[in-house]
């Protein structure tokens, strides 16, 4: 396994493990990078419209669990977008949580005996 991966790996499963808990249900999607040359990790939290202040506060947490399992000079910074469903999502380059929407949004079929 490369440094690179090692890397990658550790990110994904702090973020992960930050996220327990965290996760309300208008959250579409978060996802995670980190750039090594700058020393700065960049969180993305993407929002099924405007999220409520307790939604925001619960990513804030998480974010602030995962720098803290670097040590400086790395960085953090976090965005929290409202992309309303069914937009499409622009995630990062490592995605640890996306609602799934496939099935929450289908029509339900009709019970044909009521």
């Amino acid at each position: 396994m490369t440094d690179d991966q090692r890397e990658r790996i550790t990110l994904l499963l702090s973020f992960q493990r930050a996220l327990l808990g965290a996760v309300h249900q208008e959250l579409r999607q978060a996802s995670i990078e980190a750039d090594r040359l700058a020393h700065r990790i960049l969180v993305r939290f993407e929002y099924d419209g405007a999220p409520r202040e307790k939604a925001v506060e619960s990513g804030q947490i998480a974010t602030t669990e995962v720098i803290a399992e670097f040590s400086a000079p790395w960085t953090i910074h976090e965005e929290h977008l409202e992309v309303a469903f069914p937009a499409r999502l622009t995630p990062l380059k490592l995605v640890a949580y996306r609602r799934a929407e496939d099935t929450l949004f289908q029509k339900q079929p009709r019970n044909l005996t009521e």
